[in-house]
C-alpha cells in the first residue's frame, strides 16, 4: 500500500477521478455514498465529489491511494482549508487500512502548506461520529485495535470546542495553525 496519486490538474485527470467514484457507488449503495460520490447526475448534484471539482471549483486537490481511497482539499477562504473532503475508502478496505492518515493526509497538508493557506481543517458530520473519535485518540496518542495509529502530523491538529456551521451543516473541526497569527475563521 502507498502508491498516491497526487491530482491539482483535474481536466487531465477526469478519468481516473470519475472511475473511482463510479466504482465507490457500485461497491457502497447507501443514500450517502449515492448522493456524495454519485456519477449519475453529478452536473447537477451539489453534494457530489465531481460537482465539487468541476463546476463549484471548490476541491483543490485530490488524493487517490491505491485505488482503494480518494479524498480531496476544499477551499474554505483565502486562509483556510478543509483536508480530507468527500473521504471515501472501499468497504473490503474499511477495517484493514486507513489511508487517509497514513498517505492522504501527509500529502493533503503538504499541498496546503505550498499553496499558502494558514489553516487546515479535518471536519467530520454527524455521518462521521466515528472517524471523528478514531481522530481524537489518534490525536492523544492512543492506539486503536484493528487500526494502524495515524501519522504524527494529526498530533498537530486541535479540537475546536464547539460544532460548527459549514455547508449548511453541523461539523466536528480539528484545526491545524501553519501561522498563528492568521485568526480562526470557519466561514466562506
Amino acid at each position: 500500500m502507498g502508491q498516491t496519486l497526487k491530482i491539482d490538474d483535474f481536466n487531465k485527470n477526469f478519468d481516473a477521478i470519475y472511475r473511482f467514484c463510479k466504482v465507490a457507488c457500485e461497491q457502497d449503495k447507501s443514500e450517502y455514498v449515492q448522493k456524495n460520490m454519485g456519477v449519475r447526475y453529478w452536473a447537477s448534484n451539489s453534494a457530489s465529489f465531481l460537482h465539487r471539482i468541476y463546476i463549484a471549483k471548490t476541491i483543490k486537490f485530490v488524493t487517490i491511494i491505491d485505488n482503494i481511497h480518494i479524498s480531496g482539499v476544499e477551499h474554505l477562504n483565502e486562509f483556510t482549508a478543509i483536508i480530507g473532503k468527500r473521504h471515501f475508502l472501499l468497504p473490503n478496505f474499511r477495517m484493514k487500512a486507513m489511508p487517509l492518515t497514513k498517505h492522504a493526509i501527509p500529502a493533503q497538508v503538504e499541498w496546503c502548506k505550498s499553496n499558502g493557506y494558514k489553516t487546515i481543517l479535518l471536519t467530520y458530520n454527524k455521518n462521521h461520529n466515528k472517524l471523528a473519535n478514531i481522530h481524537r485518540r489518534w490525536i492523544a496518542g492512543k492506539s486503536i485495535p484493528g487500526y494502524e495509529i495515524g501519522n504524527s502530523i494529526l498530533k498537530k491538529f486541535t479540537e475546536y470546542p464547539n460544532l460548527v456551521k459549514i455547508n449548511g451543516e453541523n461539523q466536528h473541526i480539528f484545526y491545524y495553525q501553519l501561522d498563528k497569527r492568521f485568526k480562526l475563521n470557519f466561514t466562506k
